[in-house]
């Protein structure tokens, strides 16, 4: 009995410790998390010391190095996230975009299209092989045909008017190409109509043409463009004038005007040149005035009268008193008396016969002479000194 009591008693001194451990556990995790928790205050504690004791430009840099990392990592993110697009085709017209997108979304291709520039892109990984499919579908359509329509061979069928049709075409296309490459014009169209010259020089034809652009939406062509198309057309097709070539737009607005001659093109030019100036009166009052008493303080309006009276005058002036000799032609006639005349006809022309002079006159018959005469005429030319004075206002 008392060997089992020892026993029983150093079972109970056995089993002490090991309760004693069950229950000191959750004391001692939580002495290692405060200690972990102190040992992390400890290095904030250190670390703010740290950067406290840094100077002013140190602590900048610091700061700017942990953004510009965290930047950096943020691109990098985003860069990795998203898709890497390659451009497709650039500067497409809307109607050539809508097919290309109308394919790519039937055949499940990711596509990103900037409609202000006309820019379409797709994946990397699809661009090889999405212009593939779209060229076997013939997309995007052709511009117009230029000058490669006259290497494609016809054989030997072809006649003489067909090669002449495909040169006009040719030319045309070329013009199309040439009048699509400013920036406000979307697509153009150029038709020749190029007469067959004939021999004779009276029944010669001019050339015209007419050509017909589709400007992009909010977009017009100046006066200046306008015109450089027309000259444009006229220099490339020869004997063709200026005035001969026609321009409209897609609204059928003549653009291309007549030029006009004499008064009426006085009265536009006037006109132009009226308004022109009301309206770089108006924006130099507003520029004035805006600053002092704000943009809704000023509604300026002029009206200008403007006076084109046009006054040319020609005056020539001679001044008397510096008259010089140019020339002088004087004629001096005398004539002496002789025998008088018989009544003239057939008889007074027959020659004189033989005729017996006296050696001696006798004195009651004295020889009658007839009258003399005696005449001056002079002609005198005086260079005066001229002034021509030409004035125009």
């Amino acid at each position: 009995m008392a060997t089992a009591s020892v026993d029983a008693d150093a079972q109970d001194v056995g089993n002490v410790p090991a309760a004693d451990n069950i229950a000191q556990t959750p004391a001692m995790l939580g002495d290692e998390e405060s200690l972990n928790n102190a040992n992390e205050g400890s290095n904030k504690h250190i670390f703010l010391t740290r950067l406290r004791n840094l100077s002013r430009p140190r602590q900048l840099q610091l700061i700017m190095a942990m953004a510009a990392t965290i930047a950096m990592i943020v691109v990098l993110y985003l860069w990795s996230s998203n898709p890497n697009y390659q451009l497709l085709y650039g500067k497409l017209s809307e109607e050539a975009a809508g097919e290309i997108v109308n394919v790519l979304k039937q055949e499940g291709i990711d596509y990103q299209l900037d409609i202000s520039t006309g820019k379409l892109r797709v994946r990397a990984k699809d661009l090889h092989n999405t212009r593939l499919m779209l060229a076997s579908q013939g997309l995007p359509k052709s511009d117009g045909s230029g000058y490669e329509m006259l290497e494609n061979t016809q054989g030997f069928g072809s006649s003489q008017f067909m090669e002449k049709v495909r040169y006009h075409r040719a030319i045309e296309g070329e013009l199309a190409r040439s009048i699509t490459g400013i920036d406000a014009v979307e697509s153009a169209r150029v038709h020749l109509a190029i007469p067959k010259q004939s021999v004779f020089v009276r029944d010669k034809r001019e050339p015209s043409a007419a050509v017909m652009v589709s400007l992009k939406s909010g977009r017009r062509l100046e006066e200046g463009q306008v015109m450089s198309i027309v000259h444009m057309v006229a220099a490339s097709v020869p004997d063709m004038k200026a005035e001969k070539v026609t321009v409209v737009d897609q609204r059928g607005l003549l653009l291309s005007k007549k030029e006009l001659t004499g008064d009426m093109a006085m009265s536009t030019a006037q006109f132009d040149y009226r308004k022109k100036l009301e309206k770089y009166y108006v924006e130099r009052i507003e520029r004035i005035l805006i600053p002092i008493v704000g943009l809704e303080g000023v509604r300026a309006q002029v009206d200008a009268d403007i006076d084109f009276t046009v006054v040319e005058k020609t005056q020539e002036s001679f001044n008397p008193d510096l008259p010089a000799l140019r020339s002088e032609h004087t004629v001096r006639e005398e004539t002496n008396g002789g025998d008088p005349g018989s009544v003239p006809g057939a008889l007074t022309n027959q020659p004189p016969g033989v005729a017996n002079a006296p050696e001696t006159l006798k004195e009651g018959n004295p020889r009658v002479l007839g009258p003399s005469r005696k005449s001056d005429q002079a002609t005198y030319n005086y260079e005066l000194d001229k002034t021509i004075s030409h004035s125009k206002q």
